[in-house]
């Protein structure tokens, strides 16, 4: 019921801590002088509080979340050992200047507040917060856009926006190298998503109504635990290619699946706390035509070729509108119906859904413990412990993983040409070590050995040479079938046509769409960059 703070308690000389949360009746906090020991204070739900002016230059955590406060005062950009300052929901209509001059700050909400932003401003507040890591300004209605130099945050790790009025994202937020968590749920005004950094491990556009558009190299992010979500985001379905978008996903979880068969021979044990894990939703009512195996309902059954032909299993289920507030779990049994393996599901609670929507996941753990059983036929059964009618189930599919798919995937992957032999070659070598191939050389040996840079001797030395060479050959082969794919003579020029807009490297990919009335010219344009690996 405190309503007044007694002006001893802020002359306190060895004052550290001062905590007033959830104060409803206080409506000011000052100090008429500098404090020399205050190093955090929260006036946190102080619903009534107006007026706040307490200056320390050692005060490392503020929170002024949740008051009545419509100003600060111009001595916050003073206190030079801030790192974390929450103004979630405070009534502030401008950000002031000072704040530019928080070098040190990490983390800084703004969450929920009656800000308008501007760009300038924004400009001037980015270029002063260098060691930002966490930024949060979800529902703020006002916020439209970011300004260009939003890659001077080389240190930011969390971006959220969700429910602002963001339309589009700057094209140099790809440069942001530590990002790894991007929410813009509920960001109905969004219209278009460019290429993101490969660093990201949450993306989160659900709900995002407006989206039409999404980088496709923004959904091919390798080598880390993926998390991407477009749940609801209707209009993606309608307008957009979801062919390939959904082609993305299933890329990216393939190559977590080939990213695990490296860490295996490297730890040399299952379960590894280094495997990577793969989860994706977008709206959608079909399974994809990548899961060979696919059926309408809950079960699917199929049967398995040896273990050593498989890698590892990627789910899929569609849900329909009517579930709320349900986890998904997907269960491994045997031939005779006992449960074999562990059971797996998708990472969170799935809320209500606006439409049909398509659930996808690579879990390596699951996946282990049923290939070590080394079944035949197995059945994959969908559920959920809030007890699913079949008919919310739409439909499920699994997909068997395969060694033969290790080319296709490391010809999609979004890297250099020397980057795809470097690592073609080391997961060629791991594959073969899993597959226990014969060999004239120690394969386990000679793959640690070129891993960490170590000496070879000539035998090693001339097997990896000629693992290389062939490499290159495959990725070389790949690259100039994208470039001018396979067709037959007959209506060549038609079919590759087609073949180019089906590539999507038609208009604004480097070519010229052709027209239906343009029949038998192929007008394709090609970037000098796309020649650059032959150039090498």
């Amino acid at each position: 019921m405190l309503h007044y703070l007694h002006p001893t308690v802020l002359s306190a000389g060895k004052l550290a801590t001062l905590i007033l949360d959830r104060c409803k009746n206080l409506m000011e906090v000052k100090s008429e002088k500098r404090l020399e020991s205050l190093e955090k204070i929260s006036v946190n739900g102080c619903l009534s509080l107006k007026e706040f002016e307490v200056w320390s230059s050692l005060i490392e955590k503020l929170d002024l979340s949740k008051t009545e406060i419509e100003t600060l005062h111009t001595s916050i950009g003073h206190m030079e050992n801030l790192k974390s300052l929450n103004l979630e929901g405070l009534k502030l209509k401008h950000l002031p200047n000072a704040l530019s001059g928080l070098k040190s700050l990490k983390y800084l909400n703004l969450s929920r507040s009656g800000v308008e932003f501007d760009k300038p401003q924004l400009h001037v507040l980015f270029n002063g917060l260098q060691s930002l890591e966490k930024l949060h300004v979800t529902d703020c209605s006002n916020l439209f856009e970011l300004p260009d130099n939003i890659n001077v945050l080389q240190k930011l790790q969390e971006l959220r926006l969700d429910g602002s009025s963001i339309v589009t994202l700057p094209e140099s937020i790809k440069h942001l190298r530590v990002l790894k968590v991007l929410s813009l749920e509920n960001c109905n005004k969004l219209v278009s998503v460019p290429e993101l950094p490969p660093s990201i491990t949450v993306f989160n556009a659900s709900n995002c109504t407006s989206l039409v558009s999404v980088s496709v190299s923004t959904l091919r992010m390798m080598g880390k635990t993926k998390c991407i979500s477009f749940k609801d985001s209707l209009k993606l379905d309608k307008y957009s290619l979801p062919y390939s978008i959904t082609e993305s996903l299933h890329l990216t979880m393939m190559s977590a699946a080939f990213h695990n068969v490296l860490v295996r021979v490297f730890d040399n044990k299952l379960h590894s706390y280094n495997y990577v894990k793969v989860r994706g939703c977008l709206p959608g009512s079909r399974v994809s035509r990548h899961f060979k195996n696919r059926t309408r309902g809950s079960t699917i059954t199929i049967r398995l070729p040896s273990c050593t032909s498989v890698l590892g299993f990627l789910l899929s289920v569609v849900i329909s509108p009517g579930v709320a507030n349900a986890n998904i779990y997907c269960r491994c049994y045997s031939a005779d119906g006992t449960p074999i393996g562990e059971n797996t599901r998708w990472y969170s609670v799935i809320e209500s859904l606006n439409s049909d929507n398509v659930f996808m996941w690579y879990d390596p753990y699951f996946s282990d413990s049923i290939l070590k059983l080394h079944e035949t036929h197995v059945s994959f059964k969908f559920y959920s412990e809030e007890g699913l009618e079949l008919d919310i189930i739409k439909e499920c599919g699994v997909h068997v993983i395969g060694p033969s798919e290790f080319h296709s995937v490391l010809g999609e992957m979004d890297l250099e040409y020397e980057q795809k032999v470097e690592l073609g070659v080391k997961l060629g070598l791991a594959l073969d070590i899993q597959r226990q191939v014969d060999s004239n050389v120690d394969l386990p040996n000679l793959l640690f050995a070129f891993e960490y840079g170590w000496k070879l001797q000539p035998p090693m030395q001339s097997e990896l040479e000629s693992r290389r060479r062939a490499m290159a050959d495959v990725i070389r082969k790949q690259m100039w079938d994208l470039i001018f794919p396979p067709c037959p003579a007959a209506g060549m020029w038609g079919n590759i046509t087609q073949d180019f807009e089906d590539r999507g490297l038609g208009s604004g990919h480097g070519g010229e769409k052709v027209r239906s009335k343009d029949k038998g010219i192929a007008r394709v344009s090609l970037l000098p960059s796309e020649f650059a690996p032959f150039g090498r």
